[in-house]
């Protein structure tokens, strides 16, 4: 994340409340939780969850929307994860392995 005020929030935000995968579900609820504390601190509106289903699960098309916003978001983020503590380092390793393994 380029501005230092995001990545310093994200990097607490993990500290705070690591990646626990145990479904699919789970990580979507962790990264809907994710969006709406950046729209708090932004002072936008929330994000419902149940919107979240609904426009990431009717397509394929989707899916594919999905995998390339994380490919987007994971380059971004790989510099200021390697300089991290070691809760956000092991929490975004898990949370790689899971996209990978499931998504």
């Amino acid at each position: 994340m380029p501005c230092i005020h995001c990545r310093n929030h994200y990097k607490e935000y993990v500290r705070r409340n690591p990646i626990k995968l145990r479904n699919r579900e789970e990580l979507s609820k962790w990264l809907v939780r994710i969006h709406n504390l950046t729209n708090q601190q932004l002072k936008k509106p929330q994000f419902a969850y149940s919107k979240a289903v609904q426009r990431y699960s009717s397509s394929s098309y989707a899916k594919e929307r999905v995998k390339n916003s994380f490919i987007k978001w994971t380059a971004l983020m790989r510099t200021n994860i390697l300089y991290g503590t070691p809760t956000v380092q092991k929490s975004y390793s898990t949370f790689l392995s899971y996209i990978f393994n499931y998504v």
